[in-house]
């Protein structure tokens, strides 16, 4: 009997593991093939803007990063430094935070593909 248990209980989890790896698979941002012009607005700390026009044929966010020089290669998985202006968390809480058309993203460059038009905010935060 407990046999039988232990066999429904691992051939449940392996089915629930599968649902999970084909949910990513099915919800995982796409990327889009070719020369793609990206609009990257910087918000700096006094709250003034400026922005830089990327042309890439990266597929995600931190191939634009890096072409238009705002983030380090060495940086780019997780970068404090943007433009030059250093974000250090450590220190007061400050940290760029990444967001598409005004909506902040839940994943980090390297996971953010690229379409031809997409328009991305680097806006330096506090925590309060």
């Amino acid at each position: 009997m407990k046999k039988n248990s232990l066999i429904i209980a691992v051939v449940a989890f392996l089915a629930i593991c599968i649902a999970a790896v084909a949910v990513y698979f099915a919800f995982i941002p796409k990327t889009q093939e070719g020369s793609k012009l990206v609009t990257i607005q910087v918000v700096y700390p006094d709250s003034t803007t400026k922005d830089f026009k990327v042309r890439t044929d990266g597929d995600y966010l931190s191939d634009a990063l890096v072409k238009s020089g705002l983030v380090s290669e060495e940086e780019v998985a997780f970068f404090s430094t943007v433009d030059g202006i250093t974000a250090d968390y450590g220190k007061d809480k400050a940290w760029w935070c990444i967001s598409k058309d005004g909506e902040m993203c839940m994943y980090g460059a390297k996971e953010l593909p690229i379409a031809d038009g997409d328009h991305y905010e680097l806006t330096y935060t506090i925590d309060e």
